[in-house]
């Protein structure tokens, strides 16, 4: 939180339970020149970028989104396969694929109606389920490794809450914790 302008930068997100199964996926990006590692436990699943919020506004969002989510029941998602924006022969942003059936669009879709309904701005790009591993400072072809790994499986697990979350930006990269956890109901 920036005490100055009582701010706070805020996103929404599916934690990873494993982050360590995904080092050995880290340690083949590692060897490419300008190539930027997202540390293992900074690793998530972006439903919904919110920027900076008013800091008194987030007991709002927590309490709105515990009341949307009341009735999603938790859900399995496999990490399978690697990929890069813009493409792989011009990669920025190297990420992890998710199979999940379109149930993260759906969570997705549902942030976006509650945080429109009470007038919280987010970002408003189409939802895309990855997970940022690494970025590039200038862009690097990396399709030889997504060649390589494009149907593998790094971790399938089942989520049972979603995470408003607190960025924190320093020199080092962006840190994140968590401000509140949104839990979805057990499926029996």
């Amino acid at each position: 939180m920036d005490m100055m302008t009582g701010q706070t930068r805020t996103f929404i997100s599916v934690e990873l339970p494993h982050p360590d199964d995904f080092k050995s996926i880290t340690d083949t990006l590692k060897g490419i020149p300008g190539v930027k590692i997202t540390p293992l436990n900074q690793l998530h699943i972006t439903l919904s970028f919110l920027g900076d919020v008013d800091t008194d506004r987030i007991p709002k969002i927590c309490s709105e989104l515990k009341l949307a989510f009341k009735d999603v029941g938790s859900f399995h998602l496999s990490v399978k396969g690697l990929g890069a924006f813009p493409n792989e022969r011009r990669a920025r942003i190297i990420w992890m694929g998710i199979e999940d059936g379109d149930v993260l669009a759906s969570c997705a879709k549902i942030i976006e109606r509650t945080l429109k309904r009470i007038g919280i701005r987010h970002d408003k790009k189409e939802f895309t389920p990855h997970i940022t591993i690494a970025r590039a400072k200038d862009v690097v072809d990396i399709s030889r490794i997504i060649d390589d790994h494009r149907d593998d499986e790094f971790l399938n697990f089942d989520c049972s809450s979603i995470n408003v979350m607190k960025s924190v930006l320093k020199p080092t990269g962006a840190e994140h914790s968590v401000i509140c956890t949104i839990p979805l109901k057990q499926n029996v």
